[in-house]
């Protein structure tokens, strides 16, 4: 990639004036019947967003689907597209057997810098420090928005080198789902899920609840994870015609004699049928999973009341 003129001669705020407040955000909710063309168009850049992404030692820069924050109930999926780290990665082999799964390369890796003290990186008083700033600016292309996981980080960004940012309630969904694929971009890295990404999204939690899980966030785990994925590959658990529509396909079979070919019906109904037996095979090995973690949930918990109780009885001891 070739790197914009005068960029490493400038300092980190001189570089580009701050952004004007009269310009027109772009990143609000969807509108009504709104495509996915319509939303890329209104993104810029084709929908395609920078991501800054913050890890132990430094941070990266990452290439990341935006459509994915607009679209309707975005919330609410966009942690499947983390669950599996092939969904943020790349395709796993098995799955290219598998056609009926829609897998998408939602995030891609552009640099990586590690920092000493990423406290000097970027903050209040002395805004981006040059090495973070070229960083971004060597990727960053004319209005592109760039999308952070920290409120004042997007506020520092914008303020000193007027790129626009969105920090946002799905915006979180999708650092979860980082922090979740992180070893496979950063072997040596450990996850960190601080309180601006807890350890279960919301995405995470509404489809547990919807599928009659009582999970805690304590209890999840990679297994839960991962068989929630597979489950929300399967599709939501609903009938696929009413009543009605299997009343109508009974009555009027006859119509449809010698004007179908059997070969292609037969093959549609092998894949419902296989959907059907593994989105129930998904459900029973997810249920195992939030089984075992709850007994672990447990014994943990017992434990530390145990120690609170030891610990209490003998600063009692010790007071007498």
């Amino acid at each position: 990639m070739r790197r914009r003129r005068g960029i490493v001669a400038l300092p980190s705020y001189e570089r580009i004036p701050p952004p004007s407040l009269g310009k027109r955000r772009r990143d609000g909710p969807p509108h009504l019947a709104e495509s996915e063309a319509d939303i890329a168009d209104r993104l810029g850049n084709c929908g395609l967003m920078l991501l800054l992404f913050e890890t132990p030692s430094g941070f990266a820069i990452f290439g990341f689907d935006g459509v994915l924050l607009y679209r309707p109930n975005a919330m609410e999926n966009i942690w499947a597209s983390f669950g599996w780290d092939y969904r943020a990665k790349k395709f796993a082999g098995i799955l290219e057997q598998l056609d009926q799964l829609a897998v998408r390369i939602v995030v891609w890796l552009k640099e990586f810098q590690a920092f000493k003290d990423k406290s000097s990186a970027i903050n209040s008083d002395t805004g981006v420090s040059d090495k973070l700033s070229r960083m971004i600016l060597k990727w960053h292309r004319p209005e592109q928005i760039l999308a952070v996981g920290n409120h004042e980080y997007k506020r520092i960004i914008e303020e000193r080198m007027g790129i626009e940012c969105v920090c946002h309630e799905t915006v979180m969904e999708v650092m979860w789902g980082m922090n979740n694929v992180m070893p496979s971009f950063f072997g040596e890295e450990k996850t960190e899920l601080t309180k601006d990404c807890p350890q279960m999204s919301r995405g995470l939690k509404m489809f547990l609840d919807r599928h009659g899980f009582d999970v805690k966030p304590e209890m999840v785990n990679k297994d839960i994870i991962e068989n929630a994925c597979v489950l929300y590959d399967f599709g939501d658990p609903k009938e696929m015609f009413s009543t009605y529509e299997l009343s109508r396909l009974v009555d009027d079979a006859h119509k449809y004699d010698r004007r179908t070919l059997l070969f292609n019906c037969r093959q549609v109904y092998d894949n419902v049928v296989l959907a059907y037996e593994g989105k129930n095979l998904s459900k029973m090995l997810l249920e195992i999973d939030v089984n075992k973690a709850k007994e672990a949930y447990e014994v943990a918990s017992l434990a530390s009341t145990r120690l609170g109780s030891e610990a209490a009885s003998t600063r009692s001891v010790e007071e007498t």
